[in-house]
């Protein structure tokens, strides 16, 4: 078996970005002088952003339309990631070792380009990496193999190539971070 390429996630993969979020939601409360209920972060991290922007309203009473609130969000989001987000521990070790073994480096992220892009280039990152694709690009989300397809098909591998997709961490020893492993027919 000879491995392609490797695609990483990014929010809690490759970047430390998981209190990201909660940051940003916490402090769009308190610019408007609202308590934060304990439960909150919780409710709105399970729902889709309108959803979680019009349970936000519902909960406050708040006369502002979702499509504002999101647009604040996102607002926050772009400068936390351009500016705060960092890659994980070991992150930039492991990416450069995969470089030194010859391994192309992709990624399949939820996250949109607006966000990823600034971050990985702040990062010193962006440069390592042969494919990025964000699940804007398709139809469905990750829990669905389309933002996976559409790396393999932008790496040249056909479906009939493809032979495996499978969760590694191949230098767990040195680099706790786990990926995907595209191999295909030698």
């Amino acid at each position: 078996m000879r491995f392609e390429a490797v695609i990483f996630d990014l929010d809690g993969t490759l970047l430390d970005s998981m209190d990201v979020w909660e940051k940003i939601d916490i402090c769009y409360l308190q610019k408007r002088g609202l308590p934060v209920p304990a439960d909150y972060v919780t409710e709105i991290c399970a729902r889709s952003f309108e959803e979680a922007a019009q349970y936000t309203i519902d909960l406050f009473g708040l006369s502002e339309k979702s499509e504002d609130i999101i647009r604040e969000w996102n607002e926050m989001a772009v400068y936390e990631y351009t500016h705060h987000v960092k890659l994980s521990p070991y992150a930039w070790e492991y990416l450069i070792e995969l470089k030194k073994r010859g391994m192309k480096l992709a990624v399949a992220t939820g996250l949109p380009g607006e966000l990823f892009l600034p971050c990985l280039e702040h990062n010193s990152v962006l440069e390592l990496f042969d494919i990025l694709c964000s699940t804007d690009e398709v139809k469905r989300g990750k829990e669905y193999p389309d933002v996976f397809e559409l790396v393999a098909q932008r790496l040249g591998v056909s479906d009939s190539e493809l032979r495996e997709t499978q969760t590694a961490n191949y230098f767990s020893n040195l680099y706790p971070i786990d990926c995907a492993v595209l191999s295909v027919n030698a």
